[in-house]
């Protein structure tokens, strides 16, 4: 049997949240705990980071190098930047 199911890997951990909200009595008690401030540098990273891969000039310094812009090098050498 095959399943023909594709889940986005963004909602990957809302689906495994939804059962700890749902169930669990110290839902609010989690809720104030989390991080929100690190979660938001890591968002505020990863579009700094995906805006720099596409960046033309940035593109231009890697490509010059021989790199893939998108290559995990290139994503480190531009983020050192």
């Amino acid at each position: 049997m095959k399943f023909n199911f594709k889940l986005k890997i963004s909602l990957i951990p809302i689906v495994a949240a939804i059962p700890l909200y749902l169930f669990c009595k110290k839902r609010w008690k989690i809720l104030k705990g989390v991080d929100y401030e690190t979660l938001a540098f890591f968002v505020g990273m990863f579009i700094v980071t995906d805006a720099l891969t596409k960046d033309p000039l940035f593109a231009n310094i890697t490509k010059g190098g021989g790199l893939n812009p998108v290559s995990d090098l290139a994503v480190i050498i531009n983020s050192l930047f």
